[in-house]
């Protein structure tokens, strides 16, 4: 591939996950979850997801022969799947499966479980005692 084309090949698809981050935004209510109940469930979701990825993808790997520290880190960085997420979730929204508020929920779940991935990872690797070197850029 020649190098012009692949940086026009970078830059549609980069153009494309933008679009899509936007579209997924503006689809989403931020007043949904009004109610502390609602609060309440949108907690549950989130602890839901991250026991969910991070105890199923462990043992799939442990049991794939992975050492426990690795089969951790596994289940951890399953936590950054956030544009398969959104997909899921618009096509449910689209379909009429999940309502609005719902939608909210599972957007902020997938955000949240995003954002907290490095530092989680961060912490898990003192605990095994993984020595890593931070670059400036992290």
């Amino acid at each position: 591939m020649s190098p012009l084309l692949a940086v026009a090949t970078s830059s549609i698809h980069e153009t494309e996950r933008l679009v899509f981050f936007t579209f997924t935004g503006l689809r989403t209510n931020v007043h949904g979850p009004d109610s502390l109940a609602r609060w309440g469930w949108c907690a549950a979701i989130i602890a839901a997801a991250l026991i969910g990825k991070f105890a199923g993808c462990s043992l799939a790997a442990r049991f794939c022969g992975l050492s426990w520290p690795d089969a951790g880190c596994i289940g951890i960085m399953m936590n950054t799947r956030v544009l398969m997420e959104l997909v899921v979730i618009n096509v449910g929204l689209a379909l009429g499966v999940i309502p609005p508020t719902v939608f909210t929920m599972l957007v902020l779940m997938a955000i949240f479980t995003t954002i907290i991935t490095a530092p989680f990872l961060r912490y898990y690797f003192g605990k095994i005692g993984y020595k890593y070197a931070l670059h400036a850029d992290v």
